[in-house]
């Protein structure tokens, strides 16, 4: 039989996996909605989803719920495929089964869903530390940050002297006017 550690590190990877495949999850994070961090969020969600199975005793109809919040909250979507139904169900699934030491449906969701994306990518270790090297189903490095994480990382600039810049080059045409008439001048309205 498999140890906890085991148990726990199989479900880990399969959960990673299962979000990684989650069509409506990856165009939220492809396309940035809910704001910048898009893949930050995304590992914010997989260690909530851990923390709450590794908590407490978890109900698919709750998770499906909890799930749909996080989603509305983290990237402004709502599910109306239903699709958080079928990953709760999936994951409730995969938790009960590997807590028995059955690794028969981690093992094949981590078989079917072997393509996931680098954009799609999930922290499966603990956050902050890397995972490297090559396992079952051909995964490699897994990665958390994409070019929007790193604009989160800066440091915060004067919010009015960035307006100020981006004015600075803003041209303005009237309405019904194809092109100033001379620099910074507007064509006379009669």
């Amino acid at each position: 039989m498999a140890s906890s550690p085991e148990k726990e590190e199989m479900f880990k990877r399969a959960v990673a996996r299962v979000l990684s495949q989650w069509t409506l999850l990856n165009l939220a994070v492809e396309h940035g909605w809910g704001g910048r961090g898009p893949q930050r969020r995304r590992q914010e969600l997989y260690e909530w989803i851990i923390q709450t199975f590794l908590t407490s005793r978890v109900k698919s109809a709750w998770l499906a719920s909890e799930l749909s919040v996080k989603l509305e909250d983290l990237f402004h979507v709502i599910a109306e495929d239903e699709s958080d139904i079928e990953v709760a169900e999936l994951l409730v699934e995969l938790y009960e089964t590997t807590h028995r030491g059955d690794f028969t449906l981690a093992t094949q969701v981590m078989q079917t869903h072997a393509g996931a994306s680098t954009a799609a990518s999930i922290e499966a270790t603990a956050p902050g530390m890397s995972h490297t090297g090559s396992g079952e189903g051909g995964e490699g490095s897994f990665s958390t940050r994409d070019a929007s994480d790193a604009e989160c990382d800066m440091e915060e600039g004067n919010e009015e002297d960035d307006l100020a810049d981006l004015m600075a080059g803003a041209s303005v045409h009237p309405v019904g006017c194809e092109e100033p008439q001379g620099p910074g001048k507007f064509a006379a309205i009669s």
